[in-house]
């Protein structure tokens, strides 16, 4: 119950960043409201249940249901409204991924360049000799474990720097940037995709050294002023904002360009980075976006799926 409440109220338990709107017109959103939370449904274990037991079982505290453009069903629950800024955990990723598209796009950085050639203080790291696209792939060979339960875990470490635990720890670096110069190698660059959210982390600090701005900055000014926010969204080791802001997420058009809608805006990102095939002898394409549309004659990678044809 405790994290409950803790992901709801972020700005008021740490430092956040604000990440400004700009000054464009609000996206207005079409609802259809339905009732369907007694629709059935069937759960891994093949029991049966609704849509409302499901919610409650798995401590939700907000639902919003999108298709064909409108909300048809939106619901918060522990306390949350539909202003609430909730903490979007590990969505926040896809937004550092478009972000690093329209940098590759604009040319300001090459997927195969060494990480050591944009961040100098990686090459006596365990990123030594990793290039941009390894962590974009989560494929980097560094050692981290993202193990939750487990107390003794690299993720602890990336807690303690964040300051959402305290450092227990006298050799835990006191910042993200000194805990990624600490990883240490554990395997050969590119192997097998491993979740790990430091390789976000990475990605994240190489758009803040070819551009010179800090990501809040970078974010407001590359993909929030254009998406018809509402308001100012924030960023605390995750981003921060309202549930209904996130409900155009994913769709991706290919064409000649590739677009990414958010609230019936377009953001524009670099086709090579979401059809970005490396020198690698089993390549995957990679697309950090939760939900994607797959080309006629390309698999696509989404955040840690492949999918090797369209077909």
């Amino acid at each position: 119950p405790h994290n409950r409440w803790a992901f709801q109220n972020m700005s008021q338990l740490f430092p956040t960043a604000t990440v400004g709107r700009g000054g464009g017109v609000a996206s207005d959103f079409t609802r259809r409201p339905q009732d369907l939370g007694a629709v059935a449904l069937t759960r891994l274990d093949g029991s049966q249940a609704t849509v409302d037991e499901v919610l409650a079982e798995t401590y939700s505290d907000g639902f919003l249901l999108l298709h064909r453009g409108a909300i048809v069903m939106e619901r918060y629950f522990n306390g949350m409204t539909a202003e609430t800024r909730h903490l979007a955990q590990s969505v926040s990723k896809s937004l550092i991924g478009c972000l690093a598209g329209i940098l590759i796009g604009r040319g300001l950085i090459d997927p195969e360049r060494p990480l050591e050639h944009y961040l100098p203080a990686l090459a006596r790291s365990g990123y030594a000799g990793a290039a941009v696209w390894h962590p974009l792939d989560m494929r980097s060979g560094v050692r981290f474990t993202e193990d939750y339960s487990d107390p003794k875990a690299e993720f602890v470490y990336l807690d303690m720097a964040a300051g959402w635990k305290a450092r227990s720890r006298p050799e835990a670096p006191a910042t993200i940037h000194g805990l990624l110069r600490a990883l240490e190698q554990a395997r050969p660059h590119g192997g097998a995709i491993q979740y790990r959210s430091v390789e976000s982390d990475v990605v994240a600090w190489v758009c803040e050294a070819v551009t010179g701005l800090p990501l809040q900055r970078l974010l407001s000014e590359e993909i929030w002023s254009h998406v018809g926010a509402e308001r100012d969204a924030y960023f605390s080791k995750g981003f921060l904002l309202k549930l209904a802001e996130l409900q155009g997420k994913g769709t991706i058009q290919f064409d000649q360009h590739v677009s990414v809608l958010f609230n019936s805006n377009y953001v524009m990102v670099s086709p090579r980075f979401f059809i970005y095939v490396p020198d690698d002898p089993e390549p995957v394409l990679h697309v950090q976006i939760d939900v994607i549309r797959e080309t006629d004659d390309e698999g696509v990678y989404c955040t840690v799926v492949s999918v090797d044809d369209a077909d």
